[in-house]
């Protein structure tokens, strides 16, 4: 018989999804195609899940991490840099058979990306029978974040899971092509944060102006989304939920952009960060997006420098008074 848990008995967050290397090139000058192109390569640990529990392990918020690595260099040290950022590392997968996932990346000279290439397959490996052995982990847990690195039929699963379970469920869709594994679960999604790309491509909508955008946000929320932070780089973030249909758009404050890779990492877990700690919806974006600027500063998927006071310190002077 299942064990339940009151909300006040659940404690921390569980993250469900991708953990890989990232290699990344940005050009000196403009990027110029079918050609090489001199500039800088910098190598890191990457992956939407493992960056947004690093995130929250910097933030002290107790949180496991549930993904597959190699049994190999690069997995390993994955493993021992999360376990320095206090994430809960013991239920990773160490495959003996798949290699730990890669990513590269190619920037413009403004550090946005031009292209991607994510080699995933180590994914598989998260099947529901792994995430079965680890219902009693997940049901502790005040809330799950997943990504669509996670397989169709993993993302079923954690899906209806949580449902169940009355656990709320934070998605990132990750890419334009990951994101449609998550068609068949739009109900069960409490929040959801797409880029403008991926918000066309789960509802079907071809969006050339911001009519358009409203009327795939609505189509999503029709199908039973919460609520959807729609992401909008340096500018900002849109929230939309049953309680503000129309949208609020919110600012952030601009900064110079070195390199644009894991914002969307870091806007998520500032968000479950907020969202953790009881702030209103709205001050819970907020705090996403302060995170969010500040990863866009470094040259680091994850702005490593981060820590609870930083945060804090940064949103007090944002809405001006202390939390």
């Amino acid at each position: 018989m299942a064990i339940e848990y009151s909300e006040k008995e659940r404690e921390g967050i569980i993250v469900i999804g991708g953990a890989n290397i990232d290699v990344k090139g940005k050009p000196k000058n403009f990027l110029q195609w079918m050609t090489s192109n001199p500039g800088s390569i910098q190598v890191s640990h990457g992956g939407v899940g493992r960056n947004i529990a690093h995130y929250l392990g910097l933030l002290n918020i107790p949180v496991t991490f549930l993904s597959a690595v190699g049994d190999d260099e690069a997995g390993r040290e994955i493993l021992e840099k999360l376990r320095h950022a206090q994430v809960q590392t013991g239920e990773i997968i160490q495959s003996k058979k798949d290699p730990t996932g890669k990513y590269i990346a190619v920037l413009n000279e403004k550090g946005d990306m031009e292209v991607g290439i994510s080699d995933t397959e180590i994914m598989k490996r998260v099947t529901p029978r792994y995430l079965i052995a680890k219902a009693g982990i997940i049901r502790k847990n005040r809330m799950v974040i997943i990504d669509a690195n996670l397989t169709t039929r993993a993302l079923n699963h954690i899906a209806s899971f949580c449902s169940s379970e009355n656990i709320p469920i934070l998605v990132d869709p990750v890419s334009v092509e990951k994101s449609r594994k998550l068609l068949g679960i739009l109900p069960k999604i409490d929040f959801l944060t797409p880029n403008m790309g991926e918000l066309s491509s789960l509802s079907g909508t071809i969006i050339k102006e911001i009519g358009d955008s409203k009327r795939a946000i609505e189509r999503l929320m029709k199908k039973g989304v919460n609520h959807i932070i729609l992401t909008g780089g340096t500018q900002g973030a849109y929230l939309y939920s049953k309680e503000v249909p129309e949208g609020k758009f919110i600012r952030t404050r601009r900064r110079k952009m070195v390199d644009s890779t894991g914002a969307g990492d870091a806007l998520l877990a500032g968000f479950a960060y907020g969202l953790y700690h009881n702030y209103e919806l709205s001050q819970a974006v907020q705090a996403g997006l302060i995170m969010s600027a500040l990863t866009v500063t470094s040259s680091q998927t994850v702005y490593s420098k981060l820590n609870e006071m930083m945060l804090k310190k940064e949103f007090s002077r944002t809405f001006s008074r202390s939390l």
